[in-house]
């Protein structure tokens, strides 16, 4: 990233702060750093999502935990130092192995990261499968969805979604998530999951509006809880 791009995330940012989130400031300094570094999500073990929302996986996340993600990263260094297991899936091979070397060498052992990559989907037919957004536009996520399906119902106690096919994902999420369990959905704002919102309006939900690592603008990221059973509408 250059100079010029680093000084417009840092002016938009704080613009953001001052305007509208004032009670933000304490995050600033840590944002500013991935900002304004070369590392990446991975080598700074963050998980991707705003800092409002990270506070609370750091307040929630315990060492009994049992945890699914879609989308690994900082994240699967993050759950598999605090959680008891970590399950992963990830669509990318450079991606998957870089997080693998990553385990490795910290030996992390608690966490299964599968390597599932996408189909070819058909043009103009409406698919719950297919990538909603570049840069996997023409991409399909089915096996990579129902690979959550391997496991118990009520099995995790904390389902992230952050990958592709987002819905999809939490449709084959719900039934495996236990009572009392949680589901976080990054970047919940976008007009793509407003189904998500009604169809779990009736679960406790908190949503993390904010800025968060590494990123160029505030964005949202909501938590619900599974207080009772909750389901998507079907995949076609």
């Amino acid at each position: 990233m250059s100079v010029a791009q680093r000084i417009r995330w840092t002016a938009r940012g704080l613009r953001h702060v001052m305007l509208r989130q004032p009670a933000s400031w304490k995050f600033v300094p840590r944002w500013l750093q991935t900002v304004w570094s070369s590392d990446s999500p991975l080598q700074r073990r963050h998980p991707w999502v705003t800092y409002p929302a990270l506070s609370w996986l750091d307040q929630n996340v315990t060492p009994d935990m049992r945890v699914f993600e879609f989308g690994s990263g900082g994240s699967t260094l993050y759950f598999a130092e605090r959680a008891a297991e970590v399950f992963s899936v990830e669509h990318d091979p450079e991606w998957h192995a870089a997080v693998c070397a990553a385990l490795a060498a910290d030996d992390l052992r608690n966490c299964r990261l599968q390597l599932i990559e996408a189909t070819s989907a058909q043009p103009g037919k409406p698919d719950l499968y297919a990538a909603e957004r570049k840069p996997v536009i023409g991409r399909r996520f089915e096996a990579y969805a129902r690979a959550i399906d391997a496991h118990p119902d009520a099995s995790f106690d904390l389902v992230i979604v952050d990958g592709w096919a987002r819905l999809a994902c939490i449709q084959h999420a719900l039934p495996k998530i236990k009572p009392g369990g949680h589901l976080l959905l990054d970047n919940s704002e976008w007009p793509e999951f407003q189904s998500a919102h009604e169809h779990l309006r009736a679960c406790t939900s908190q949503r993390f509006a904010g800025l968060g690592p590494f990123g160029a603008q505030p964005w949202e990221t909501t938590v619900w809880r599974m207080d009772q059973s909750q389901s998507l509408p079907a995949a076609a």
